[in-house]
């Protein structure tokens, strides 16, 4: 019996073929061959693994039966039998068990056999092997070895299992088989060329060439190689060869292919005639067996060449060597099996006999030793004789060679009746012709490559089918013909196969009959094709259809026809051959040189059915595309022609204008089968169009229904008797049964259904989230939220649209699916009041009670803020629906039947007038230009309109005599006005049918005043940024900008004001309110303000034209210095007379209605650079560490230029989040589908994959974004954060709460449904899982793991997935800390992060249970907090936590080593880097990717297991080798007391305290009225931070003197003597009306303590001064490792503005008025010489002094300090800027140290303690004057290098002096060493 060895078995198995293994063991146990099953049963695993083929590779080979082997990789024991059968004894190494098992099954009555199971790595063996079998096991190497060489590495370590004279015996595949480049796939990922081209981006398995295994195998220390070439391959040979043998023996017949995958590409058979021409065949052989050793050994015999017949049944088994022996050559035979050893003694017998021609003879041959061997015969065969005939073109020869032939070797032929029992045994029952002529005995394999030619006498040789039974010649020769026209590829061309046939008279019935005796003689009789089921085709493919099919496909013939009056012709083209890039075009026509266009037709590409994608038309105006021909529109943008000559009219208002076209998009050449999709396509919108009008139908049925309720309610109002009864006939019919809330006098609609899901008002701020829907009305219009006190309706506000399918659904009513809404505000309110959902029209309004919100005490009125994010589209869907048109729509004709003023106030500005004048004419409204030359002094500006008005009739020209101004320029037009009127300013261009678009609302709304479009600039109507001057979006024209608004479908928001560069004015209006203000307003700036104020109070609206764009250049109408004069006296005349105008502006501004409009209009225009490159990256909205990694990611893409787009799928709101992003610009719109989000992509490069997890209907899902790459050409990366690709329970944790290993999909297919980490609920099961994303996978272009170990468990799940690549994250920065002493007595193991069940949770209660059952002085704490309370005295936490704590809360916790109890195998541990990088030791559990770094680690351990008792000695034992048991124990401990925590007391303290802990002395910080319940004898010193409470501060000095202990008072700035610092401007302020008595206070704190320390050298004196006698020490203000760590990010991850100089002020507090003031006139000085330097300021900060550069000013709210860092480094220059009084002088320069952190240079106010510091002009700017500050200012703005430089050298001063790791030596002294207070 074998033996079967689980010692080294660690239960789990590392791989497997799944459900097939279970069927191969059943066989294996009941000793079936897949022969035995049904021929439905078998699949080509089973064949593979259980096919005697496999055996051939070895079968041959000359064990020995004193051999010892080794079998690595046995796999199910495919040859491991055979290995029994000739060696000694067998030891078969096998990783699976189950495996194992099933080679135990079939070989278990080997005696010989020892099968082991488990990792090779892990076993010893007593003895070494003679040989060492690697069989397909040397490929995957990487995948188990570790090491930078691992095919070496293990190579090496089969080299030491050998004997010394031992051999190692290896197949596998060449890189370079021939196969490969005649098509067939690589292997192992059935990927073609992928060998060849190097396995790129593979981790997993490889192969080698010959010299790269030749090298590889010497260099691990075998020298001596002997190569053997197995064809086909290794795993099916049939033929063996060697390098004397590759040439002489026909290598390269045909064989039988058994994947669907192996292209056509060129004979393999013809390439290697030639490369056997050219002697380089055994470089490009399909598979290798090497023989390696390390001594050289001397055979007796040597095997040249071998043929195996295992596939034969068992009794006809031979194999055919031939062998060297002492020079000589000879050929054997000999049974494979003892079953075939009667056939091979019949050999010696037919050798003898003869073959009824006396001119051929078989060779005779000798048996001996059971073998049976004939001499090796040289000269010439019959094949050879006639192929090279056919090669010389000799065909009668070539005949008559075979003619004679048939006549000598068939002398004896006659015919007799060949249909015996025999023969039909061998042959099948198949009736043939009666009268063939037989021979008997009769050689049926008769082949001329078995003829050798000899002068006198021929001789046969291998004639194993001898029979001796009559055989039909015909079916011989007809045999022996057809195998010469397989393998002479000359003889067809010669002749035809047919004819040869003909002439030994051998017809089509012949051919039919031999074929079906040759299928039952191979087949049925001698038993072959045991695998012919599962032969597969070549695929045939043509190179040069392909590549021809291709050129063409990236070939675009496009042309443009122009008609010049005559029609379009072929004489009038324009060619323009594009290139297709993917499916992305561009063709360009220059017309520039052509007159006279009438109209313009663009064919795309004619001769193909094509599907066209335009996303870009620029003919230098707007112009449309309309298809004609036989066409289907796709969609807006999409046109599938089905002609192959279908062509676009260009539609452009002035074609005789266009001198260029230029068209991008994308272009698709479609088959029959895409035509075929997209008809089925529009026959379901056809259906959809059928149900929506039946919808229709029914609607109106309804509507009328609900009109009758709505009579019969409005009856019962007038009844009241009838009430009730008509509420309860409308709810029976609407089946809605809760009763409608009622609110004093306001009630809400009966007919109202709906839901509130949520209703929360806490902290001013409201959010209502739910759905309402009232079948009774047609339309619910746009429904906002109203706020109602009792009656009185207060404000109404706009919410947003959720699209609720569910409801939809439920309700039965497809239009309800818009009745979600949510609304999210700060609401503060005078009193309780009631918030409603109302709809409807002011005529016939519904309600829908939201709830109630109470009052807020003293509040005054209701405010209503919307909480909004600024880059926010909202509801892509419901904002499409609602604001965008899906095709430009034409005017009402009523536009033209009324005429315009076109007013144009002139003063200059001639550079404009081309562009004004031919904007103004591209209208078709009938309009009269009015312009006013304001006596301009530029006389070419009166030349030029004096002739346009003589060239245009419809122009009234006034020349003013004097320059009067702008106001009355237009008043004096205005008064001529007869109609309404277009104000346009000089400096301003129009865009086609511009006054169409302005005037429509005055045309259609009698109460419209004014109507403004957006603009460059144009304050409240500017874009692309709101309130600011902007230039023309990314420099593109006018109507290319234009033309994305004009597809906007137009609210009109009303406005406090139009803005008057571009009016249309009401003429009814200017009658009714007057014209402009001059009294007020003088020559401009206001009166349109003014005018539009008037008209608001006269009941008018002024509204913003959304679907307009002008271009306004800005500084054409005015000379700029008169601009800041003009608008501070006229912003004070307006406020005069307009009291409320700046609150409803700023209310507006607030508001801000055209926000998403505005944004989405950047992002149409964005789309329009196709030039850019797109990354689209599906995330999930989870946040942590993966989302870390893509924003990071994102960074680095956007400053490389990208355009990104992120998807992130919110599984709460079941929506798709999608941000929108390139280089400045940002906007997000959501979407319920992803579909909506995808349609706005217009180009994409890159799919990333960073998270699917929460992601519903997963598989829909990876088959769009497979369908987008598709669609896109785009390339997909897969980034495996974590294991949701192979499981959706993410983390491989199975339902016990155990690491699973990554089991068979059987395993999981019973382990997910009852999985509580399951993160996906529609997964069908495990099987399907792993199905579904290997199909996506092998799609993906690169699959990113950030460790090796994610990579081994990925490829164990799918094998056969390639281009897997790991790329470790960066670790995050964190400074090393050393530690030299302990804090407490206690051995401390740390941990962090969140402690959940995968983290480890588990493993820490059973930890902590042991330390405490034990009483062992061990601690566990947790920087962060446990998902579950553990109760236990042994363990505490910190609670939440952020990165850059860990250091200090390290320390602070005396943490001695860290524990990652991690149970699930992470796929990188940012934790353990970041462990890592303290210096600190860290433990891991033996799984996932932390083991790969600990490992490395000199204080690193990977922990044996999870057990507790083996987790606590093992750390104990490190901590002991590394010394660290042996620091000391600190117990002095100071305590800090204060009266508040704020950003000063961080600077004093909390950095004292770090600097004290670093050094190993502990600290506590409480404020005063805490002290009472504090032991003050615990601490060496107590430090009081600024406080002030006399009683308190004297009470806790008294207990501390009492008990030996000093007290200290820490201050940081001169607040304790007012009368030196009374002068001050900020404590004029009424909060510091009681600052004398503060500093009176604090001085008499100061004065109970015994000492001070302080953060100056002035603040210093000033203490000294004051308090003499007394100690003062100065600790300078530090950064801590927090500033650090968040400064050091900071420079990282900032991208500063190339275009922009950032100068920033952080004020903080509005006690730093004054301080700026000291820099603001030589700041507006520099900024008005440099238009590239903006402000920013953070804080509150009165900053009216710079008006004149309002628009470059960004503020910034009072942030977080942790916020500060990233601003900072966004900065270029830092302004510190101080009074000069004692007050500052004593201020501590954190500005400036903040700003050195980041490496930004600051410039500060020159005082004697920045001396101290700075040394001027290196480190910083220190300036007195406002020259100084230019001065500065200036070297710095314009010297790039200069910043750099000063930001360095600051950076290296602070991080040398300025750290709490290296400062505070001189406090720590005198706290802790002083002889005075420690008596």
């Amino acid at each position: 019996m074998a033996e079967l060895n689980l010692d080294y078995y660690t239960a789990k198995d590392h791989y497997s073929d799944g459900d097939i293994e279970e069927t191969l063991l059943k066989m294996a146990q009941e000793g079936k061959s897949f022969e035995d099953l049904p021929e439905d049963e078998v699949s080509f695993p089973i064949v593979y693994h259980f096919s005697g083929l496999r055996e051939n590779i070895l079968s041959w080979y000359p064990l020995k039966e004193t051999d010892s082997v080794l079998e690595i990789g046995a796999g199910c024991g495919a040859i491991t039998g055979m290995l029994c059968r000739k060696a000694g004894h067998v030891t078969s190494v096998e990783l699976s068990k189950r495996r194992a098992d099933i080679n135990y099954a079939r070989n278990n009555d080997k005696e010989n056999l020892t099968i082991m199971v488990g990792n090779l790595n892990d076993m010893t063996f007593p003895e070494k092997f003679d040989y060492v079998v690697v069989n397909g096991v040397l490929e995957y190497a990487m995948s188990f070895t570790e090491g930078k060489t691992p095919y070496e590495t293990f190579l090496q370590r089969m080299g030491a299992y050998l004997k010394p004279e031992g051999r190692l015996l290896i197949a596998i595949e060449n890189r370079l088989g021939l196969k490969y480049f005649a098509g067939a796939p690589e292997d192992h990922t059935d990927l073609h060329f992928f060998g060849i081209n190097g396995y790129p981006g593979n981790q997993s398995v490889r192969t080698f060439s010959k010299n790269e295994l030749g090298e590889l195998l010497e260099n691990s220390g075998f020298p001596f190689l002997h190569f053997y070439y197995p064809y086909p391959d290794y795993k099916f040979p049939t033929e063996i060869f060697t390098d004397e043998s590759l040439y002489t023996n026909s290598y390269g017949r045909n064989y039988p292919v058994y994947t669907d995958k192996t292209a056509d590409l060129f004979s393999e058979h013809a390439g290697v005639k030639a490369f056997e021409k050219e002697k380089i065949l055994s470089s490009f052989v399909n598979s290798f067996l090497v023989e390696a050793g390390r001594t050289e050994r001397q055979e007796k015999e040597e095997i040249l060449y071998v043929k195996l017949n295992q596939e034969r049944k068992e009794k006809f088994r031979l194999l055919t060597k031939i062998v060297r022996e002492n020079g000589e050559v000879r050929a054997e035979k000999e049974a494979m099996v003892p079953e075939a050893e009667w056939f091979l003694k019949t050999l010696e017998k037919l050798g003898a006999e003869k073959t009824g021609s006396d001119k051929y003879k078989n060779l005779p041959c000798k048996a001996e030793n059971g073998k049976v061997s004939y001499p090796l015969l040289t000269g010439k065969t019959l094949h050879q004789e006639i192929a090279e005939l056919a090669h010389e073109g000799k065909t009668g020869e070539l005949k008559g060679l075979l003619k004679n032939f048939h006549r000598d070797f068939f002398q004896s032929r006659r015919i007799m009746d060949y249909r015996t029992k025999e023969f039909c045994e061998v042959f099948g029952k198949y009736p043939g012709r009666t009268d063939y002529e037989c021979v008997c005995p009769a050689n049926v394999d008769l082949i001329c490559s078995n003829i050798f030619m000899g002068e006198s006498q021929n001789q046969i040789i291998d004639y194993e089918w001898m029979f001796d039974f009559p055989v039909p010649v015909n079916f011989i020769m007809w045999r022996l013909i057809h195998e010469l026209y397989t393998h002479i590829p000359e003889l067809p061309q010669l002749i035809h196969e047919d004819d040869m046939m003909a002439e030994f008279e051998i017809g089509y019935t012949d051919y039919e009959i031999f074929m079906k005796w040759t299928m039952h003689f191979v087949y049925e009789y001698v038993g072959c094709g045991s695998l012919l089921p599962f032969e597969q085709k070549k695929v045939p493919v043509s190179v040069t259809e392909l590549v021809n099919r291709e050129r063409e496909k990236h070939q675009m013939h496009s042309k443009i026809y122009y008609d010049l009056g005559e029609g379009f012709c072929e004489e009038h083209t324009l060619y323009a051959e594009g290139k297709l890039t993917g499916n992305r075009f561009r063709v360009d026509f220059d017309l520039s040189e052509i007159e006279g266009i009438k109209n313009l037709r663009w064919n795309p590409a004619n001769g193909h059915f094509l599907k066209v994608k335009v996303e870009r038309l620029d003919c230098g105006c707007s112009a449309e595309l309309v298809p004609q021909g036989v066409h289907m529109k796709v969609d807006n943008s999409i046109t599938a022609f089905f002609t192959t000559d279908g062509f676009y009219l260009i539609h452009v208002t002035h074609p005789e204008n266009v001198d260029k076209i230029v068209i991008e998009g994308k272009l698709d050449c479609l088959e029959l089968p895409d035509v075929e999709k997209l008809l089925a396509f529009e026959k379901e919108r056809e259906v959809r169009r059928e149900q929506e009008r039946v919808k229709k139908e029914a609607e109106r049925a309804a509507k009328q229904a609900a009109e009758e309720a709505a009579r019969m309610q409005e009856e019962a109002l007038r009844h009241p008797g009838k009430k009730a009864q008509v509420k309860r006939l409308v709810k029976k019919v609407l089946h809605y049964h809760t009763e409608p809330a009622t609110v004093m006098g306001v009630e809400a609609t009966p007919t109202c259904m709906g839901s509130v899901d949520f209703f929360h008002y806490e902290n001013g701020t409201l959010n209502a989230i739910g759905w309402a829907f009232d079948p009774t009305f047609a339309s619910m219009g746009q429904p906002r939220i109203v706020f109602y006190q009792g009656t009185q309706k207060l404000q109404e506000a706009s919410c947003t649209t959720i699209y609720r399918t569910d409801v939809a659904n439920a309700i039965g009513k497809p239009e309800a699916e818009s009745a979600g809404f949510s609304f999210l505000a700060t609401v503060l309110a005078p009193a309780e009041i009631s918030v409603f959902l109302e709809y409807g029209t002011a005529a016939d309004t519904g309600r829908f009670l939201i709830g109630k919100i109470p009052g807020t005490r003293d509040q005054k009125e209701l405010l209503v803020y919307a909480i909004e994010d600024p880059k926010s589209i909202g509801n892509l869907r419901h904002f499409k629906q609602r604001y965008v048109r899906s095709v430009r729509k034409d005017y009402p004709q009523a536009v033209y039947q009324q005429k315009v003023d076109v007013i144009v106030p002139v003063y200059n500005g001639l550079e404009y007038f081309d562009a004004l004048f031919s904007g103004i004419e591209k209208t078709k409204v009938p309009y009269r230009l009015i312009i006013v030359n304001d006596k301009s002094p530029d006389l070419e500006v009166g030349k030029y309109l004096e002739k346009y008005a003589a060239e245009h009739d419809n122009v009234v020209l006034l020349n003013n005599e004097t320059n009067m101004g702008f106001l009355p320029s237009v008043n004096r037009a205005l008064k001529m006005a007869e109609n309404h009127v277009a104000l346009v300013n000089t400096d301003v261009e129009v865009p086609e049918e511009w006054l169409e678009r302005l005037m429509l609302p005055i045309f259609a709304k009698e109460k419209i005043a004014t109507t403004t479009p957006f603009t460059t600039c144009g304050t409240i109507c500017s874009f692309p940024d709101f309130c600011r001057d902007n230039k023309l979006f990314e420099g593109m024209p006018l109507w290319e900008i234009d033309d994305e608004f004009r597809m906007i479908r137009p609210q009109y928001p009303s406005m406090p004001t139009g803005v008057g560069f571009c009016m249309g004015m009401n003429l009814k209006a200017i009658r009714e309110v007057g014209l402009l203000d001059e009294e007020n307003f003088g020559k401009g700036y206001g009166e349109e303000n003014d005018w539009c104020q008037r008209a608001i109070a006269a009941g008018y609206e002024n509204v913003h034209v959304d679907n307009l764009f002008v271009y306004h250049k800005h500084g054409g109408s005015f000379p700029s210095e008169e601009k800041q004069r003009l608008l501070k006296e006229h912003s004070d005349a307006l406020l005069r007379k307009h009291p409320d105008y700046n609150k409803d502006t700023a209310d507006y501004c607030r508001r801000d209605p055209l926000r998403p409009v505005r944004l989405y209009v950047e992002m149409k225009l964005l789309n329009k650079k196709l030039d850019v490159p797109t990354i689209v990256a599906f995330d999930h909205d989870l946040g942590g560490g993966a989302t870390a990694y893509l924003v990071e990611k994102r960074r680095l893409a956007l400053r490389e230029g990208y355009r990104f787009v992120t998807i992130r799928y919110n599984i709460v709101s079941n929506r798709f989040y999608f941000t929108y992003q390139y280089k400045q610009y940002e906007m997000e719109f959501f979407a319920n589908d992803l579909e909506t989000a995808l349609d706005e992509l217009m180009r994409v490069d890159e799919i990333w994959i960073n998270e699917l997890v929460t992601y519903q209907n997963l598989y829909e899902t990876l088959e769009r974004i497979l369908r987008l790459k598709r669609e896109q050409g785009a390339k997909i990366l897969m980034l495996l954060h974590d294991f949701f690709a192979l499981c959706p329970a993410v983390n491989l944790i199975d339902a016990r709460g155990k690491y699973c290993g990554v089991p068979s999909c059987e395993v999981c297919d019973k382990c997910v449904p009852d999985n509580r980490s399951n993160a996906c609920t529609e997964y069908g099961s495990g099987t399907l899982w792993r199905t579904k994303f290997r199909e996506f996978l092998l799609n993906c272009d690169e699959i990113r793991a950030f460790s090796d170990d994610t990579a081994k468990l990925f490829k164990r799940a799918y094998p056969d997935v390639y281009n897997l690549h790991v790329i470790p994250h960066a670790p995050h920065y964190l400074p090393a800390v050393k530690k030299t002493r302990k804090t407490t007595e206690t051995f401390n193991i740390g941990l962090i992060g969140v402690l959940c069940y995968k983290k480890g949770l588990e493993v820490v209660k059973a930890l902590a249970k042991y330390i405490e059952e034990n009483d062992l002085n061990i601690r566990l704490r947790l920087i962060g907090t446990s998902d579950e309370e553990i109760e236990s005295p042994v363990f505490s936490q910190t609670g939440r936590y952020t990165r850059e704590e860990i250091p200090r809360l390290t320390l602070e916790q005396d943490i001695d080593m860290f524990l990652i109890p991690s149970v699930w195998p992470e796929t990188f541990s940012y934790t353990t880097s970041e462990i890592i990088s303290m210096g600190f030791p860290v433990a891991v559990l033996p799984v996932g990717a932390p083991v790969e770094r600990v490992k490395r680690y000199e204080k690193g351990l990977v922990l044996k297991n999870e057990q507790p008792e083996n987790i606590v000695e093992e750390m104990i034992s490190l901590w002991k080798t590394l010394g660290e048991n042996e620091f000391p124990v600190e117990n002095r401990k100071i305590l800090f007391v204060g009266e508040e925590i704020s950003f000063a007391s961080r600077y004093r303290v909390e950095h004292f305290r770090e600097q004290l802990i670093l050094n190993g002395y502990a600290s506590k910080f409480i404020q005063m009225d805490q002290t009472e319940q504090e032991n003050i004898e615990e601490y060496t010193a107590v430090v009081m931070y600024r406080c002030s409470k006399l009683m308190e501060a004297e009470m806790l000095v008294n207990r501390a003197k009492a008990a030996g202990i000093p007290v200290y008072y820490d201050v940081d700035d001169l607040v304790f003597d007012y009368e030196k610092i009374s002068g001050l401007h900020f404590l004029k302020g009424s909060e510091y009306s009681d600052f004398r008595t503060t500093t009176d206070r604090i001085h008499g704190c100061m004065e109970f303590c015994d000492g001070y320390f302080t953060s100056t050298e002035t603040l210093a004196g000033e203490i000294r001064e004051e308090f003499p006698g007394k100690p003062v020490v100065i600790n300078r203000n530090c950064m801590s490792m927090e500033m650090e760590v968040l400064s050091h990010e900071a420079v990282e991850q900032t991208d500063k503005d190339k275009d922009r100089i950032y100068i920033g002020y952080l004020s903080g507090s509005k006690t730093h008025d004054q301080d700026f003031a000291q820099v603001e006139a030589a700041l507006l000085e520099v900024m008005q010489r440099h238009p590239e330097v903006y402000l920013k300021l953070v804080g509150v900060l009165d900053e009216s002094g710079m008006e004149p550069v309002q628009n470059r000013i960004e503020k910034l709210p009072f942030m977080d300090w942790r916020q500060l860092p990233g601003v900072i480094a966004g900065l270029d220059i830092n302004l510190m800027p101080l009074e000069n009084s004692l007050f500052h002088c004593c201020k501590s320069e954190n500005k400036w140290t903040e700003a050195a952190l980041v490496k930004v240079p600051s410039v500060m106010s020159r005082n004697r303690e920045m001396e101290y510091v700075i040394e001027n002009g290196k480190d910083g700017w220190m300036c007195a004057t406002k020259e100084e500050w230019v001065s500065a200012l200036e070297s710095l703005v314009t010297d790039e290098k200069a910043r750099k430089a000063m930001g360095e050298a600051a950076h290296e001063k602070v991080m040398e002096h300025y750290l709490t790791e290296n400062t505070g030596k001189d406090a720590m002294e005198e706290l802790l060493c002083s002889e005075s207070y420690t008596k």
